[in-house]
């Protein structure tokens, strides 16, 4: 006769998974809660802007600036953002801020006064980069103009600028601006047109690079300079950047302080 005693002592036999059922469906998603995970997952991702090099020019008795960018090391889908300040013979002229090829796209001509503006603009590189940039000089003896440009690489290929561009006509303190994208990379950039002569040490920008900052002075009767940084984010959608006015900068009796901040967003 067999008897069941069942299992030894301490022996552990497996024991099929439970199974549960269940005849309430499966909760779908509100549509705002969807809009809100798409938003979420939008800014929660990019890229990693990266920065290439810069250039600076400047000239003096009216002439024309060639800034070079051969140096750079540029490659295709590169961004170069641009900077131009000077003294104008007249108002109206402001063209003659733009490079000669208006290849590139503007985002600020910052001019209070008609004669003294500052121009910002920006070009996607492509597979044949820039070399050089010209921009026109005023042709008024005792007149400077000064210029650089700064290219990154890792730029969104569809939307390269983030937010609208912020101005400052009355101090070269950039203004704040808010990107939309984290990651974002924040460029300040500070001018003073007129006066004698211009700052060679403007000092640094607090969490921007380089430092000291990029600068580029026509120094002249009328004296030109522009300066600029910039700032490679980690994170950061929706708050808000001010950079800060340059630390040392002090021009002596310039016509016209100006300042623009841009953002771009990453790949």
């Amino acid at each position: 006769m067999i008897f069941d005693v069942g299992p030894p002592p301490n022996l552990w036999i497996p024991q099929k998974p439970a199974i549960i059922r269940s005849c309430e469906p499966i909760a779908r998603p509100s549509s705002a809660n969807v809009m809100f995970i798409n938003a979420w997952l939008t800014q929660s991702t990019g890229g990693v802007i990266t920065f290439v090099g810069s250039s600076t020019a400047n000239a003096v008795n009216g002439g024309n600036v060639s800034l070079d960018l051969s140096g750079i090391g540029l490659a295709e889908n590169d961004i170069v953002v641009v900077a131009n300040a000077g003294y104008l013979l007249s108002a109206g002229t402001e063209s003659n801020m733009e490079p000669t090829s208006n290849t590139y796209t503007m985002l600020a001509l910052v001019d209070p006064l008609g004669q003294t503006p500052l121009y910002v603009g920006y070009k996607r590189m492509t597979s044949s980069p820039d070399t050089s940039l010209t921009f026109t000089g005023s042709g008024e003896t005792s007149f400077a103009m000064a210029s650089l440009a700064l290219a990154f690489r890792g730029v969104s290929t569809t939307t390269a600028i983030d937010v609208t561009t912020t101005t400052n006509s009355s101090s070269f303190d950039p203004p704040s601006i808010t990107p939309v994208s984290n990651n974002a990379c924040v460029v300040a950039i500070g001018a003073a047109i007129g006066g004698n002569s211009g700052d060679a040490s403007p000092g640094s920008i607090t969490d921007f690079l380089p430092s000291p900052v990029i600068t580029s002075i026509g120094t002249d009767d009328q004296t030109a300079q522009v300066c600029a940084a910039y700032r490679i984010r980690s994170g950061g959608a929706s708050v808000a950047e001010n950079p800060g006015n340059f630390s040392t900068w002090s021009q002596p009796n310039p016509d016209a302080q100006l300042a623009v901040t841009l953002a771009l967003r990453p790949a």
